[in-house]
């Protein structure tokens, strides 16, 4: 066996140190990648919390204009209610006065 490494010029010692560092040299890229890849999850996130924060306070936005708004439409719609009323007595009071003044 020795006399084939002499042969192809190798020590088996060198081989397995070569492999070995490989091995460590591989270990290292996936150990930065897994890093690389937790700092992405990370930062998708965050804009992920971000985005829905702001999608909450559009909606809540939303819903306040919505019950702005319909409280405009019933005060809108109880002063008519009572322009009619008032504008009916009115009339009632002109009908009555031409009564009377026959």
């Amino acid at each position: 066996m020795a006399t084939t490494h002499k042969l192809c010029g190798t020590d088996p010692r060198v081989v397995d140190l070569e492999q070995q560092s490989a091995e460590r040299m591989f270990r290292k890229k996936e150990a930065n990648l897994n890093e690389l890849h937790m700092a992405q999850n990370l930062e998708e996130a965050s804009y992920l919390e971000t985005m829905f924060g702001l999608l909450n306070k559009v909606t809540e936005a939303k819903e306040v204009a919505t019950n702005e708004i319909f409280q405009l439409e019933i005060a809108h719609l109880k002063a008519a209610q009572s322009a009619n009323a008032e504008r009916a007595q009115h009339l009632h009071d002109l009908q009555a006065e031409a009564v009377l003044s026959k």
